[in-house]
């Protein structure tokens, strides 16, 4: 990914010729050599998701293109405006607006519903009620990702697979890490912004 320029072709071909396989699968390996991870986006029913994949045999048949995106990007600005780009491209143009708009992303699996923030742990709460539930504390391998890069791979580790990733999250109570009032205050942002949408 490039600022501004949206996706850089590494690699194209077709998976069931055995010479573009091979190249694909060189480039992949490649991407990963390099520090990238690899994902696969998807869109069910309108909404953009992704499948984080850690090897070509992963890639579902089918697939038309692999995401690869640093696993860190150090400080920057430039490292902020490419992740901002990045996500962007994954979840779609709706919520970046959220992100950019709130500070955090926000989905709903089940009758649970999320808010994935930067640099913190992912909050969950009743959809129907807004009732606080839990907090839910997960870090990566690299704890020097760009805020819009750490959303980024949380909200896509959650949508890709929750119970997984649910269940190797620190499970902690509401108010460890967040203000219970300040995640309230968002859930009513949150509300004003969709209504607005």
């Amino acid at each position: 990914m490039t600022p501004g320029k949206g996706d850089v072709l590494l690699a194209e071909g077709d998976p069931e010729v055995a010479e573009d396989e091979e190249r694909l699968v060189e480039e992949f390996r490649h991407q990963l050599d390099l520090g990238m991870w690899a994902a696969v986006p998807t869109e069910e029913a309108g909404r953009h998701e992704a499948t984080m994949v850690r090897d070509f045999s992963e890639v579902p048949p089918g697939t038309e293109r692999v995401i690869f995106f640093p696993q860190a990007a150090g400080g920057s600005a430039m490292a902020d405006v490419r992740a901002r780009d990045l996500l962007r491209s994954v979840v779609g143009d709706e919520l970046a607006d959220m992100y950019e708009s709130l500070g955090f992303l926000a989905t709903e699996v089940g009758e649970a519903g999320y808010l994935v923030y930067p640099q913190r742990p992912i909050v969950s709460y009743d959809s129907r009620t807004g009732e606080l539930l839990s907090e839910h504390c997960v870090r990566f391998p690299d704890a020097e990702l760009p805020d819009a890069d750490d959303v980024l791979a949380k909200w896509m580790s959650l949508t890709a697979d929750p119970a997984h990733f649910l269940g190797i999250a620190a499970l902690d109570r509401i108010g460890r890490q967040h203000d219970p009032g300040m995640v309230r205050r968002d859930l009513a942002a949150l509300k004003a912004w969709r209504e607005r949408v």
